[in-house]
């Protein structure tokens, strides 16, 4: 794998992989401040060059950030950073001496028109909802956050819920429960749903560890 070439009479060497991917990258202020942009235009047009003449097997040897975090881990143990936009902005902010006082969320879900909105931390869940015109349905729930890790609250909840720091987004599903919240993903199924089946487990049997199916036997607090 070669990693140097010769431009306008100058050698250019480089490290690594890693190192001709962040010079070969057109000037941004990120990774000037991080010190791993390119001294000059002619040092960038020379990692361009090298890197044009590497192989897709030299970049899938030689990984900038390993493949895979650790089970149970954070992308941070593989050596990378993953935030979204609002978090960058904000760590923007804090550089600046501007402390972290608003938050931007998304309003979506069955509600008249969805929004996004920026709020103080502490506005109540209600006073968001307000400019998206409020929930379609008097029977509702609120996801807080995205769709599949989001905290369901009930209607009740809801309306005395606030924004806090974590909060990015407010979900209207159309129906109140976890049902409801099912439902805010439509999936077709073309299949015929059946009577529903007899519980595995009834009140009062009694199950021994390792066992695949209950005795059908009455506990004897059943009796």
């Amino acid at each position: 794998m070669k990693l140097s070439t010769v431009l306008a009479g100058r050698t250019f060497t480089f490290q690594s992989v890693k190192e001709v991917l962040a010079k070969a990258n057109e000037e941004k202020s990120g990774d000037i401040l991080a010190g791993v942009a390119a001294a000059s235009g002619l040092e960038r047009v020379a990692a361009k060059q090298v890197l044009s003449e590497l192989l897709v097997r030299d970049l899938r040897e030689n990984p900038v950030v390993p493949y895979e975090v650790p089970p149970g881990g954070l992308p941070l143990a593989a050596g990378a950073v993953v935030d979204n936009i609002a978090t960058i902005y904000a760590i923007s902010q804090a550089m600046e001496g501007i402390p972290f006082t608003q938050k931007i969320l998304t309003v979506t879900g069955e509600v008249a028109h969805p929004v996004v909105l920026s709020v103080p931390v502490g506005t109540s869940f209600r006073a968001c909802l307000e400019p998206a015109g409020g929930p379609l349905t008097h029977r509702y729930c609120v996801v807080s956050g995205g769709p599949m890790m989001g905290r369901t609250l009930t209607k009740e909840e809801a309306e005395e819920a606030f924004v806090t720091k974590t909060t990015s987004g407010i979900l209207v599903p159309p129906e109140e429960g976890p049902q409801g919240r099912a439902r805010a993903v439509e999936i077709p199924l073309k299949m015929h749903i059946g009577a529903p089946c007899l519980p595995l487990v009834a009140p009062g049997d009694s199950v021994r560890a390792g066992s695949s199916s209950p005795s059908r036997r009455k506990a004897p607090w059943g009796r």
